[in-house]
């Protein structure tokens, strides 16, 4: 299985795919524009779609914005107002 999350501006899709790239749940979210609030959101939805069971093989995260790869920082986002 794997997790994908497109976070954007106004939206966050959340999805779970098996081995054969077929969706297995998907869930989408309006994009808090707070940070903290956005984490505890993100955190219920990934919630909803896997379960205890889940034996993931990887994740892959969408950002919108200016990522340092060596740290893993996303420094901005053209349209959120998160930083650092």
């Amino acid at each position: 299985m794997y997790l994908t999350i497109d976070v954007g501006g106004t939206k966050t899709l959340v999805g779970l795919f098996d081995n054969s790239g077929d969706i297995i749940e998907s869930e989408r979210i309006e994009t808090p524009k707070d940070y903290e609030q956005f984490i505890n959101k993100l955190g219920q939805t990934i919630e909803k779609v896997t379960t205890k069971d889940t034996k993931l093989k990887g994740c892959c995260v969408a950002i919108p914005g200016l990522i340092n790869r060596a740290s893993g920082v996303v420094h901005a986002l053209g349209n959120l107002p998160w930083k650092e």
